[in-house]
């Protein structure tokens, strides 16, 4: 018996529970989450080398990239790897406009990107990645990381000016201070070391960014140690150090005679608190209070808000609602943003996969991008998705 003779057999398409649309065309839209711990950057250029070959083996298929985390990604990182070059080039000038020794000013501005290579180094064993946590780390202490030099730096040249050689200068004003500068980074490493090991929330968010932070101070008393004493022989001119410390004992500028009216005022506030202990107490007291109560009156939230030129739009259908009533009330909506957001790149509109249950849910994805320029990811085509 065949099957034809009890039933008619025949293809037809199943109800629709799900549409989209970009613009006014029908499209596909495929969302992609990477697994985790892999690299979203990486994958994200994989899958859009995927679709360029798709499109090259089927030249009749149109796709656009409405969203893309990892452009997000990248322009933080960018950002971020600007300013730490900004810092760079910032602190070099000034500890040239403060010491005015060109062969000084040389020396702290190689200590700083080598600094940076080792804390890359560093991070690289550890297995910490480079993400906004560990570049914001990065950023926020590349101008830390010439404290232990400056240190090291002024110390022997104080030697060189005091008759030393230069061996003698760059050995005895290095070990000098050997001890202090060794103190002084561990107790930074000691502050920001345990936010990164407290377990939690807390320290999974704040684990690249502690060790980061510790790595880059490290590696700054590793090269204030050994780099800047090296550099200082080379460099260093003790004749010339000598001189210039003649001549600015007799020369008496403007910003000398400045420096020494703050000083004085210094000294004079100083004495009037070592005497007066008990108004002392009580200004400390004061200031604790203040700090207190501006941090309690502080808003507290996880995590800041961020723009990443992106606007999304969710309108709950009432159960049972048909798939055509949705898509009309979809295209309203989807006519009132684009009336009144002229500023938009593109637009897109899902309908449908589960978002109501029982019943069609509907939903409106503007990418929005600021007027007078972008901001945030911005699609990789401008063409319509079919």
């Amino acid at each position: 018996m065949r099957l034809s003779e009890i039933a008619n057999v025949y293809f037809e398409s199943s109800l629709e529970d799900s549409a989209a649309k970009i613009g006014d065309e029908n499209c596909v839209i495929l969302s992609v989450n990477k697994r985790s711990g892999s690299n979203e950057v990486e994958i994200s250029q994989r899958i859009l080398s995927t679709l360029e070959e798709l499109k090259s083996e089927n030249p009749s298929m149109e796709y656009l990239v409405p969203y893309e985390a990892s452009e997000y990604i990248l322009q933080v990182a960018n950002n971020a790897i600007q300013n730490i070059l900004l810092g760079v080039v910032l602190s070099a000038v000034v500890v040239f406009l403060f010491l005015r020794r060109p062969g000084a000013t040389v020396t702290i501005s190689m200590s700083m990107p080598f600094c940076v290579l080792t804390v890359f180094l560093l991070m690289n064993f550890s297995g910490t990645t480079l993400n906004m946590m560990s570049l914001g780390g990065i950023a926020m202490c590349i101008g830390m990381v010439v404290d232990n030099s400056i240190v090291v730096l002024e110390n022997i040249y104080r030697y060189a000016g005091d008759g030393h050689s230069r061996y003698d200068s760059c050995v005895l004003g290095t070990s000098e201070v050997v001890n202090s500068i060794t103190a002084s980074s561990l107790t930074t490493v000691a502050v920001f070391l345990p936010i990164g090991l407290s377990g939690g929330m807390t320290g999974m968010m704040f684990l690249d960014f502690s060790l980061t932070v510790v790595f880059l101070i490290l590696s700054s008393l590793l090269i204030a140690l050994t780099l800047v004493p090296l550099m200082c022989y080379f460099l260093l001119d003790e004749n010339a150090v000598r001189l210039q410390k003649l001549q600015g004992a007799h020369k008496v500028t403007r910003w000398t005679q400045m420096l020494e009216k703050l000083a004085q005022k210094y000294r004079s506030l100083l004495a009037y608190f070592l005497h007066r202990r008990l108004v002392a107490c009580v200004v400390s007291v004061v200031m604790v209070v203040v700090f207190l109560a501006s941090c309690l009156s502080t808003n507290m939230v996880l995590l800041p808000e961020m723009d990443q030129g992106m606007v999304s739009i969710t309108v709950d259908m009432p159960t049972g609602t048909e798939m055509e009533d949705t898509m009309a009330y979809g295209d309203r909506v989807m006519k009132i943003v684009e009336e009144n957001c002229p500023e938009l790149d593109n637009m897109y509109m899902t309908v449908g996969g589960g978002m109501s249950m029982g019943g069609s849910g509907g939903g409106v994805g503007v990418h929005h991008r600021e007027p007078g320029g972008a901001r945030g990811p911005k699609p990789v085509e401008q063409r319509g998705g079919q």
